[in-house]
């Protein structure tokens, strides 16, 4: 069994892909709603883009995405950084990003203070992105009128990407780094990790220059290691 000692203290690099974007994310078939969020960053037409899809379809990678390609005022609201939401000035902000917004809904109070943001950004014609989990019928709101809002402008469900799909990737990148992956090694990435490709060129070039520095072969066990180690995100 492949086993790493604590004593290897190898460092991950992550300039080999640095940074969330929309060209990087794999699409699967979500194709328009990257063309989508690029109209969104660009124009600011004062939209409401409620964006939904399972845990590890990219939902924050296509925040974090949108957020950095938006040339104009602009806030990022998540779980970690909810308390700025309060002392947010409307007349200096256009964008407004809420990303795990059923996590943000858990929050004291939060339905009232959300409702008023949201409302607020579309009556002055501002741009707000939502992401979530959960469809807008599978949240229990207690206020119809936040619900009402959600449902008024665009809705998008992302695609799953398929497993051939995953693979594909997966190969591809390998055979561009210049070894190849096994198929049961492959299997179990795909089973197991994060879709979108900021994270998946992480744990390919996480393997590449361990299994060169440890002059190991990338097996399952190798690959869980690596990743739990590394903490890749």
């Amino acid at each position: 069994m492949d086993k790493i000692s604590k004593h290897d203290q190898i460092p991950i690099n992550f300039s080999f892909c640095n940074k969330k974007a929309l060209e990087n994310y794999i699409s699967g078939g979500n194709e328009h709603l990257i063309d989508a969020l690029k109209a969104f960053a660009r124009d600011n037409l004062g939209q409401l883009i409620y964006l939904c899809g399972k845990k590890s379809t990219g939902k924050s990678h296509l925040c974090r995405a949108t957020f950095d390609i938006i040339n104009d005022t602009k806030i990022y609201v998540d779980q970690s950084s909810y308390d700025m939401l309060s002392d947010i000035d409307i007349s200096d902000i256009n964008y407004l990003i809420l990303d795990d917004f059923e996590v943000l809904l858990e929050k004291d109070n939060s339905e009232d203070l959300l409702f008023y943001y949201i409302n607020e950004f579309i009556l002055a014609n501002k741009s707000v992105l939502i992401s979530t989990i959960k469809p807008i019928e599978d949240i229990n709101f207690t206020k119809n009128d936040l619900k009402s809002r959600l449902k008024s402008n665009l809705i998008f469900n992302i695609k799953e990407i398929s497993d051939e799909e995953k693979i594909r990737v997966v190969k591809k990148i390998t055979e561009d780094i210049g070894w190849t992956i096994e198929e049961n090694v492959c299997q179990y990435i795909m089973n197991h990790y994060q879709r979108d490709l900021f994270f998946l060129c992480n744990v390919l070039k996480s393997l590449d220059k361990n299994s060169l520095v440890l002059k190991r072969r990338v097996t399952i066990p190798f690959v869980k290691n690596i990743i739990q180690r590394s903490d890749i995100r």
